[in-house]
């Protein structure tokens, strides 16, 4: 309720969908306009209750998936003021650097943004293909595998697949339904594969580009079944 009452509706629109998972950037701002609508007729929220019910309202009572309507803009929320990202990227690093070589490392995962943040993780940390050396300059060697520009001693690597729990677990244990167990091996870095220290990569901004596209000309076999359509009406 306090934290409510000092954002913008651009500030919260963005905290739900960066945090959320409705993926929805409209719904987002329709969410943040509507509950600090009601916050400056009202007052501060004084219980969940009231936030719940604009969250209800807003998206008509219903939740493509099954769940209370409210309940992914409370997780983005909490995620936002509790640094969940950071903590789970901080998490991740510290159990690397304690775990002895070799050993595994299982992340349990309750929403999407969480398992995405692992697999970045993974990502940010795999030891380089020494393929890509051979065709791609440093710099972009770099940018593919961001970890050569670090002299951490250590790599992560997938261990296996991803897991999702037993229906004979769900049964037990309903709360396990959403849960994904994620498994990372710590390795020793291949020496042959020379760091990149010193090598700055470019903003990701620009590394990635909108390509033109072709112009559209239409499918000629869907303009002749238009036109046997329009012949047939006349």
């Amino acid at each position: 309720s306090t934290w409510l009452q000092t954002v913008s509706v651009p500030e919260l629109a963005w905290v739900i969908f960066t945090h959320g998972e409705d993926n929805d950037v409209v719904l987002a701002q329709r969410l943040a306009e509507a509950i600090l609508c009601r916050q400056r007729k009202r007052g501060p929220y004084k219980s969940c209750v009231e936030l719940a019910d604009v969250c209800r309202e807003v998206k008509q009572g219903v939740d493509d998936r099954g769940q209370h309507p409210a309940k992914l803009t409370f997780q983005a929320i909490r995620a936002f003021l509790n640094h969940e990202v950071e903590q789970l990227h901080l998490a991740l690093r510290g159990a690397m650097q304690r775990l002895r070589h070799g050993c595994l490392c299982v992340v349990i995962t309750y929403r999407r943004k969480e398992a995405a943040q692992v697999k970045r993780f993974l990502r940010e940390h795999e030891e380089a293909d020494a393929r890509f050396a051979t065709f791609v300059t440093p710099r972009r060697l770099a940018e593919l595998y961001p970890l050569l520009t670090t002299d951490f001693p250590w790599a992560c690597s997938l261990a296996s697949e991803a897991t999702k729990p037993s229906l004979a677990e769900m049964d037990r244990n309903p709360r396990s339904r959403p849960a994904v167990a994620h498994f990372l091996r710590k390795e020793t870095r291949d020496p042959m594969l020379s760091p990149c220290l010193g090598v700055l990569p470019r903003p990701q901004k620009d590394q990635l580009k909108i390509p033109q596209p072709l112009p559209f000309l239409g499918s000629s076999r869907g303009q002749g079944v238009q036109g046997r359509d329009r012949g047939d009406q006349r």
